[in-house]
């Protein structure tokens, strides 16, 4: 398995940056954390800014929700204008920097496969990434439905596309890191090796560079 670019599709709120954050804490400065979302922020940012005074990374609640309704109408209209390549050609050189300084990019919200080279094409093909599929369950221990018409389109197609899969159910504690770390290691025994022996590697990278620049 050739460990790149790790990306991360299931339904909004299955867990996905929880993921994230768990593996950007275990295997110190081996991973960096992107999204998609954000370069649609950072697109709308300065227009919001100047025609509404809220910033497109808003944390206010009452913000998120004034602008939510522009911030996915503009993301749907360039996605259809490029075939889905928009926001995946805006991350790209960002991907390759990241993998220039020997880390892996994790990318928290790999939502669509509609499009021939869509954000499914771009991770697996084009970057030959690992895509790690989440599904959330609920108290019945069943999956929880599509909160929306768009995933429930795209996640079927994402998760039989996957590399790996995660089943959890909600997290009982605040610190779920012990939680997380069981189900990690016991549902992706693979992906874990090559994780392990990729920070190996870092390190021993990490120390060389010290020594050569000291």
């Amino acid at each position: 398995m050739e460990l790149k670019v790790i990306g991360v599709s299931g339904f909004a709120r299955s867990g996905k940056d929880s993921l994230a954050t768990y593996l950007i804490n275990k295997y110190k400065g081996l991973f960096k954390r992107f999204a998609l979302a954000d370069e649609l922020k950072l697109d709308l940012n300065s227009f919001l800014k100047e025609k509404a005074d809220i910033s497109a990374f808003t944390i206010v609640p009452e913000e998120k929700e004034l602008i939510r309704d522009m911030m996915v109408a503009y993301g749907k209209i360039k996605r259809h204008q490029t075939q889905g390549r928009y926001w995946t050609g805006l991350l790209q050189p960002k991907i390759n920097e990241c993998i220039a300084n020997k880390q892996i990019p994790i990318v928290t919200d790999i939502r669509y496969d509609q499009f021939p080279e869509d954000e499914c094409f771009w991770l697996q093909n084009y970057n030959r990434g690992q895509l790690i599929h989440i599904t959330r369950l609920g108290t019945d221990l069943l999956a929880l439905p599509a909160p929306n018409n768009d995933e429930a389109l795209n996640n079927p197609r994402l998760k039989a596309k996957a590399n790996f899969y995660i089943r959890w159910s909600t997290f009982r504690g605040e610190d779920p890191t012990r939680e997380i770390e069981e189900i990690v290691q016991r549902q992706m025994v693979g992906l874990i090796i090559e994780i392990e022996k990729r920070y190996n590697e870092f390190k021993q990278w990490q120390e060389f560079d010290s020594q050569a620049r000291g």
